[in-house]
């Protein structure tokens, strides 16, 4: 679906057909716009014929990278309050792959960023809280049915497939 490449300057991603993305057995995201560096971006995550509206990086971090992510589920901490939005607790690991290619461990939620010549480190799915975006995780934002309904349709696929989906960044 998506290519990782260099980007010079903020530019759109290719856009997902919507046909094709409510085909997909496994969850699509598109970002609005990628940066090429800091900078609040937003995109919508598209699964099982529904799409959810997520943000991802701030003035000061950049957003979640372009590219193809092991999504696992994510174990809350004692206290979920980060983690929790209209009253729905979640968090997802996003593994990515190294600067060379190879996966990242899994539920460690990292991928090498070319715009910024590092790693990212503690890439996740969760719900946006606070201040619109993220320092680079997929903040998700919708009302409590909404994202009851993500988490829910994410849990039954993840058990389905062993504990893991394939997710593409657009």
């Amino acid at each position: 679906m998506s290519t990782l490449r260099r980007l010079s300057s903020a530019q759109p991603v290719r856009a997902i057909a919507p046909s094709e993305a409510a085909k997909s057995p496994t969850p699509v995201a598109k970002l609005e716009k990628v940066h090429a560096g800091v900078g609040l971006t937003a995109g919508t995550l598209t699964f099982k014929g529904h799409t959810y509206r997520f943000n991802s990086g701030q003035a000061n971090a950049a957003a979640l990278p372009v590219g193809t992510y092991v999504l696992r589920k994510g174990k809350l901490p004692a206290n979920p309050s980060e983690f929790t939005s209209n009253g729905v607790a979640f968090v997802y690991f996003l593994d990515g792959k190294t600067k060379n290619g190879t996966p990242v461990a899994p539920r460690t939620g990292g991928m090498w960023d070319g715009r910024l010549g590092r790693m990212r480190t503690e890439l996740r799915m969760r719900p946006d809280i606070g201040e619109p975006g993220t320092a680079g995780a997929m903040g998700m934002v919708g009302t409590k049915e909404e994202l009851q309904r993500l988490t829910k349709d994410l849990d039954e696929a993840l058990a389905r497939n062993g504990g893991k989906l394939v997710l593409t960044v657009g």
